[in-house]
């Protein structure tokens, strides 16, 4: 297991890449590929229980923030063609037509992950949404928290749900998609509150009328009292044009494009903390940019895709792997008050090597910024030029009080 979370962390690839490549790290390697394999297997048996052991140390070691917690759900790709088990055809967010596997994260107000949970490619993004909850409340004992994501998850079931479980929700509203009525609030200037750089602001009490069918195929029909906050932003984004050569002429609406455009910049939020000022219920919604840029770490600096293992325990064991190392690496970003990103810690760990000159002993011939930060606080010179084997390994080994 430490073997793949460090090759994961700096040199990600395929199992059989971090196998060959063991002898990198000051580890106790005396084990074959094969062992390595099997042990996926048996990693997967224990996915939820090291997600809460995990969880545990964290507040025990810096204290977790869970008033507001953030949900998000993205997708990864396999290699292949046909699917099976978790391996589903799905909406690709990255517009791939193969199978992919759906992963549900669930993180603190600090932006550590919590937990995770792995669906179907084919099942629908607000699907996800209350078995990973249902879950996480009941083993991490975070019943009171307030989950933000955005209007892919803003379902009556789940809205219901959030609301009758004491911490509530905060999620985004589709504006074009909304009723006539929402969108002739958005659109009428009065009440507005407006400063100097044109951002503007206004909300209203909103009675939420809720109609759905629950797991048990009873009709569940109730009302909830919920606050809509609508902003207009002069720096949203726009979308890109893109020529298209079509063998048909292509007729342009005019008429359709001015009615789009008037919704231009608008952003609506919906929440039952009513209590909540408007402020607050924004700025939290804009916390949801930490999640998504945690997914594009995982599959940027992490490599977590594709995915080379088949076997659906192995999928499992892959995953609690890369959520490990992301654990890992988003605690030493905490412990170095965040002035640094991921990508650069990661480039500067992976150069910080060492090579046997003679009768064990090391030289180091790299160290920058980074390094010296990490140094400090783990009190490791990585400035020194030589160091002898037995105190290396005194280094690297794990410390019984580690806190990391």
């Amino acid at each position: 297991m430490r073997l793949l979370v460090f090759s994961r962390l700096l040199a990600p690839g395929s199992k059989k890449k971090a196998y060959d490549e063991r002898d990198w790290f000051f580890e106790r390697c005396d084990f074959s590929l094969v062992d390595v394999y099997r042990g996926l297997s048996r990693f997967a048996d224990y996915a939820e229980a090291l997600q809460l052991w995990m969880h545990e140390r964290i507040v025990e070691t810096y204290g977790r923030d869970t008033s507001v917690t953030y949900y998000d759900v993205t997708n990864y790709y396999f290699e292949i063609d046909e699917q099976d088990g978790l391996r589903r055809k799905g909406v690709s967010k990255e517009h791939r037509p193969g199978p992919i596997v759906q992963m549900g994260l669930l993180m603190d107000n600090n932006g550590i992950p919590m937990a995770y949970q792995l669906f179907p490619g084919n099942a629908n993004d607000c699907t996800t949404l209350l078995p990973i909850l249902k879950r996480i409340r009941r083993q991490f004992q975070t019943d009171k928290a307030v989950v933000v994501s955005d209007k892919g998850l803003n379902t009556q079931k789940n809205a219901y749900y959030l609301a009758n479980r004491r911490g509530g929700y905060v999620f985004s509203q589709s504006v074009r998609g909304g009723n006539a009525e929402l969108k002739k609030y958005v659109l009428m200037q009065s009440d507005y509150q407006e400063n100097e750089s044109g951002f503007k602001k206004k909300s209203r009490q909103f009675t939420r009328h809720v109609e759905f069918e629950d797991d048990n195929g009873h009709i569940v029909r109730a009302a909830i009292a919920e606050k809509q906050v609508v902003f207009y932003s002069p720096e949203y984004d726009k979308s890109t044009g893109e020529i298209l050569t079509a063998a048909s002429k292509l007729l342009f609406n005019e008429e359709a494009l001015t009615e789009d455009e008037k919704y231009d910049g608008y952003y609506v939020i919906v929440t039952n903390r009513h209590d909540k000022h408007d402020d607050w219920i924004i700025d939290t919604y804009r916390g949801l940019w930490r999640i998504e840029e945690t997914f594009r770490v995982t599959k940027s600096e992490l490599e977590t895709r594709p995915v080379y293992v088949s076997r659906q325990d192995r999928i499992q064991a892959h995953f609690l792997i890369c959520f490990v190392s992301l654990v890992i690496i988003r605690l030493l970003q905490l412990k170095m008050d965040n002035v640094f990103s991921t990508g650069k810690i990661l480039s500067s760990l992976s150069k910080t090597c060492c090579s046997l000159v003679k009768d064990n002993f090391h030289m180091f011939d790299y160290h920058d910024e980074v390094t010296d930060v990490i140094g400090k606080i783990f009190d490791i010179n990585f400035a020194q030029k030589f160091a002898h084997n037995p105190k290396l390994k005194t280094l690297w080994r794990p410390q019984k009080n580690s806190n990391i």
